[in-house]
């Protein structure tokens, strides 16, 4: 039997074939057997027996539907397990159309440093109890990672801990005394399925993602939802004018030398859904936007305003056309109608800060996954059912500018 292992996006692969002169039962169990001895993930076994040639695949990955991936030999099955009885193939044939079939079927892994919302929040180990209490009520956190005096992780504190520290009247002792010692940690390179294994079998929500202990991160069950549930694979960028696509194609590439996130946000984004023209461009900027601002008008014949205070930049192209560009933010109120404290923030917290959940989709533009919509808030849900859903309960009362 002649196997080998090849790797696509990450998952191991093991290919085998055989040739023998008599029907032999038992090429299921093989099959099974190899992936456990191989330690792989995936594993295609086919044998010419008499006439015929047996093909079994086999599947320890929930994402990988063998089923589909046989199809193209004319194979089936359910998603761990599918097979294909095939008469006019030669086994040069059969592995070329099934390593096209596994480039199609097998995405690249989600990993923690594609879904973890960053910067994190953070407190000292010597911040009090009733400092940390502040600190979670005015970010809406259920808890909070804690760091020494180098910024190395070495715990973590929930509201639950707080709460009952208070009570105890400890309001004025360190948090350091009362933070989780044992850490479950990922690295940015964990895959989405580990991070979530690792939250069921120690039933907590949240999960640090550090490199050489510097916490660089965070994942949250929400985060996980929302990227499993809130992101739509159509590609409205087709939908836009050529000139429009040009230029969003041009921050994506200004994007890409500055290592820069970049989404495309706004009305835009609602309209192109309802096949309504637009041409407001809106960027938000998971960054410094005067910076990309100012990279980004030296490709365009253009005049250009920043504003620092604000931490944003307008392009006026020659045409007329404005590019808007904003700082990725995240706004607190401590009052109603109170001008808001405003902090840098990720593209999900700048999205939050919209009024209806129609408002808050945006457009990746970044290589990765440029034309992705992002929806985290339902919004296109809302939009086919012709719902216009207030983001917030308490967001007119927090900013009563939004009604206008």
């Amino acid at each position: 039997m002649n196997c080998k292992k090849i790797k696509i996006n990450e998952t191991e692969i093991l290919l085998s074939q055989a040739e023998m002169p008599n029907f032999i039962e038992g090429l299921s169990v093989l099959t099974r057997k190899l992936s456990q001895i191989e330690d792989v993930s995936i594993a295609i076994c086919w044998a010419k027996m008499k006439e015929k040639i047996y093909l079994v695949a086999r599947s320890d990955d929930k994402d990988v539907d063998v089923s589909e991936i046989l199809k193209i030999v004319g194979g089936g099955g359910h998603p761990q397990a599918a097979s294909a009885v095939i008469s006019d193939m030669s086994f040069e044939d059969i592995e070329s159309k099934l390593l096209c079939s596994l480039k199609k079927n097998i995405r690249k892994p989600i990993l923690a440093k594609d879904i973890m919302s960053y910067p994190v929040k953070v407190v000292k180990e010597n911040v009090s109890i009733s400092g940390v209490d502040e600190i979670l009520k005015k970010y809406g956190h259920s808890g909070i990672p804690i760091v020494d005096k180098d910024d190395n992780l070495v715990g973590i504190i929930t509201r639950k801990d707080i709460d009952k520290a208070i009570g105890h009247g400890l309001s004025h002792a360190p948090v350091k005394g009362f933070r989780s010692h044992s850490i479950v940690r990922a690295g940015p390179n964990t895959g989405i399925g580990e991070i979530q294994d690792l939250m069921i079998e120690n039933g907590i929500g949240r999960i640090p993602v550090t490199d050489k202990k510097k916490i660089i991160g965070i994942v949250t069950r929400k985060d996980i939802l929302r990227f499993l549930h809130g992101r739509s694979y159509e590609n409205l960028l087709e939908l836009f004018p050529g000139k429009v696509k040009k230029i969003l194609k041009v921050i994506s590439s200004v994007a890409r030398v500055l290592k820069y996130n970049t989404y495309l946000v706004g009305g835009i984004v609602r309209d192109a859904l309802l096949r309504i023209p637009n041409f407001d461009i809106d960027i938000v900027v998971e960054d410094d936007g005067i910076r990309f601002g100012r990279e980004l008008s030296k490709r365009f014949d253009c005049r250009l305003e920043s504003h620092q205070k604000f931490g944003t930049s307008i392009l006026v192209l020659k045409d007329g056309q404005h590019i808007d560009i904003a700082t990725s933010r995240v706004e607190f109120y401590k009052s109603p109608a109170a001008l808001p404290t405003v902090e840098l923030g990720n593209i999900k917290q700048d999205l939050s800060r919209r009024d209806f959940t129609i408002n808050t989709m945006a457009i990746s533009l970044n290589r990765k996954n440029f034309g992705e919509i992002l929806d985290f808030f339902g919004g296109r849900e809302d939009l086919k059912n012709k719902k216009i859903k207030v983001l917030h309960k308490m967001s007119f009362i927090e900013d009563p500018t939004r009604i206008f």
